[in-house]
């Protein structure tokens, strides 16, 4: 929790505002960076168009990490406590790759059948494509979880 020490002038449920603004403005700042960064991982359905150009590129992560700096110069003026984040990436990747699997398993004939008739070569072709997600999804949780056990190893 934040606190309001060092001779600050704000109280402790305006240190808290401040900090919970400084957050989530935080979090839009993450948000512009993965926008930035989303054509570089090749989605499958992009949402947006890749129309920054290199020196705009730069420019935007310069303002982003100037924005940073001001919060967290006026956060440590303030004596705001930032804590450290208490969700590990791992953890949070697996969580996706378990969403990602009940998602798979809902392309399997028995689940689509509800949005149609599904010949018997459609039905073959969606258990073949959900085996292939299924092994490769499989694969990825594997690496997953030996990754938490020996982190240098390389994929």
């Amino acid at each position: 929790m934040p606190s309001a020490s060092r001779g600050a002038v704000l109280n402790e449920y305006q240190a808290r505002r401040v900090h919970v603004t400084c957050r989530y403005i935080d979090k839009l700042l993450c948000d512009m960076e993965a926008i930035l960064h989303s054509s570089e991982s090749r989605p499958a359905f992009p949402r947006y168009s890749a129309d920054v150009s290199p020196a705009q590129r730069c420019a935007i992560e310069a303002y982003v990490a100037r924005l940073r700096e001001q919060m967290t110069s006026m956060l440590e003026m303030h004596g705001i406590a930032r804590y450290q984040a208490p969700i590990p990436a791992l953890h949070a990747i697996a969580v996706a790759l378990d969403a990602i699997g009940i998602e798979i398993e809902e392309l399997l004939p028995e689940h689509m059948r509800g949005y149609g008739d599904l010949p018997e070569a459609a039905a073959n072709e969606l258990n073949a494509i959900v085996g292939q997600l299924r092994g490769l999804t499989a694969q990825f949780d594997a690496y997953l979880r030996d990754a938490k056990l020996n982190p240098e190893k390389p994929l």
